[in-house]
């Protein structure tokens, strides 16, 4: 699914489960109130009409990704990482984003 076919009616996808794949042209990790790890990234889409959406990484997730990362079987999780995500998109927070769960 392209992020501008998202951008442009987003409420009939809050909810649903999306695929999407980009670059990563930023990454900013934080830490929730209990201290944990968690993470937030721009996907780009390189489609004629590339768009960007933000993609949220919860601690549960964040810890997943940095377990490949550490056992090799993904090479690197940073800006300008190609990645496929799956997860829920959401518009309950105001902007269009998408909550990892894979």
């Amino acid at each position: 699914m392209d992020v501008n076919a998202l951008k442009q009616s987003p409420e009939s996808y809050n909810g649903r489960e999306v695929h999407v794949a980009g670059e990563i042209v930023a990454l900013r990790k934080i830490f929730t109130r209990n201290n944990d790890p968690m993470g937030v990234i721009q996907l780009e889409d390189w489609h004629d009409s590339a768009g960007m959406i933000e993609v949220v990484l919860f601690p549960r997730i964040w810890s997943q990704v940095m377990a490949l990362v550490e056992s090799e079987e993904l090479t690197a999780f940073e800006e300008g990482e190609v990645v496929k995500i799956a997860g829920k998109f959401d518009v309950s927070r105001g902007d269009p984003q998408i909550i990892c769960e894979r």
